[in-house]
């Protein structure tokens, strides 16, 4: 029954793009941000003198070569789930010392590479194939439930705060989201939409919908795909008009856990088939 559904493809996937994700932070704190840990403010924020963290600030470029090093390790398969189990911890540490800029995104990566620990994510796009001698496929295929159903729950706990929140049921909340500044309202349609007094209601309560049945109806076949389909204007709408993009893809890329190892491979031959037949044509 757990090694049935065992999945292989979608979780190398996932390390790889989670890797480049990272790697793009550090290089942005390496190259840009590393004097924004001296600066006072954020000092305050890190503790008493002499603590652990204030160490770790003052030492934030070596930590930060320390954490790319294993990154991409990690993106290469080297060291397997010891190497994941050191993404978790750096991952860990820095999001200790950034915590009081951290946001919604971060917290659900880190609980992510808490369970990714336990993924056998190396057979596809890493330098060794071979399973870890001490990680069972059931194990494996536990921990991926455990990402499926962490995503659920964040949708479900946003769901239920939404349908709870006067400025959801009554619009406000996506009359703000499109129109509270003219640098948001990007696609420049949002005063158009406050035009008609029905839609931003309609559109808060498709959110909420989606939100409290995506833990149901991710389960479910056909349904899942609408829903996958609709996630993705959801938050690609966020990204367009937030700019919230490293937020919108971490949420994203877990719909894959939803797809079975099956599902993927149709999709890879069906990408093949497609390049293929372009090549012949050519």
């Amino acid at each position: 029954m757990w090694t049935k559904g065992v999945q292989y493809i979608f979780p190398a996937i996932f390390r790889v793009v989670v890797s480049l994700l990272i790697l793009t932070d550090i290089a942005t704190g390496l190259l840009y941000t590393v004097d924004f840990y001296q600066n006072p403010d954020f000092i305050y924020y890190t503790g008493r003198e002499g603590g652990f963290l204030e160490t770790l600030r003052e030492n934030i470029r070596l930590f930060l070569v320390a954490y790319g090093i294993v990154i991409l390790a990690f993106l290469f398969g080297i060291g397997k789930n010891f190497t994941a189990m050191l993404v978790f911890c750096f991952y860990f540490l820095e999001w200790l010392l950034l915590q009081p800029y951290s946001f919604v995104g971060d917290r659900f990566l880190r609980t992510s590479l808490l369970f990714f620990v336990f993924v056998n994510s190396f057979q596809y796009l890493s330098l060794s194939k071979r399973q870890a001698a001490w990680m069972p496929e059931q194990l494996s295929s536990l921990a991926v439930i455990s990402l499926m159903l962490h995503t659920g729950l964040l949708y479900l706990a946003n769901g239920i705060a939404k349908l709870r929140h006067r400025d959801w049921q009554q619009g406000k909340a996506m009359d703000y989201f499109f129109n509270f500044s003219e640098e948001m309202d990007i696609l420049g349609f949002g005063k158009t939409l406050s035009e008609y007094d029905v839609i931003f209601p309609a559109m808060g309560y498709v959110t909420i919908i989606f939100q409290l049945l995506f833990m149901i109806v991710m389960w479910v076949r056909p349904w899942k795909y609408v829903w996958m389909i609709m996630g993705v204007l959801i938050h690609g709408f966020m990204a367009i008009i937030l700019q919230l993009y490293k937020f919108e893809i971490i949420i994203l890329l877990h719909f894959g856990f939803f797809l079975s190892e099956k599902e993927w491979r149709n999709i890879l031959n069906l990408h093949r088939g497609w390049i293929l037949n372009k090549r012949n044509n050519q």
